[in-house]
């Protein structure tokens, strides 16, 4: 696979699977455990699997390890930023479900 594609996919997987994991954790829109219960597994969830995923890419890597690690980082951070603002901010909630400021801001913090 090439290098930017398998950047770009694992990128998207970085983003994904913590999101995976968030659903049955918000089975009516609102947190089924305390609220940084929920947080802490994202964050367990989301280092493992970024954690992994970076290795696999890194492992490849002959030389400029530094710049290469670089490159993914950003480009990780830029596709998970861009997904959050797409599912927080444009994705429209289901009808009857309205999405308030408050819980906007509330999943940023």
């Amino acid at each position: 696979m090439d290098k930017t594609l398998r950047i770009l996919f694992s990128g998207l997987l970085v983003w994904f699977i913590p999101f995976l994991v968030s659903i049955p954790l918000y089975p009516q829109g609102q947190p089924v455990h305390d609220l940084q219960v929920v947080k802490s597994i994202f964050i367990v969830v989301g280092g493992v699997v970024g954690a992994l995923l970076a290795l696999r890419y890194l492992r490849d890597v002959r030389k400029d390890f530094t710049k290469e690690g670089a490159i993914l980082g950003i480009t990780w951070f830029a596709i998970s930023s861009a997904l959050d603002i797409l599912v927080l901010v444009y994705i429209p909630s289901p009808p009857g479900r309205g999405r308030s400021a408050s819980a906007t801001s509330s999943c940023l913090s």
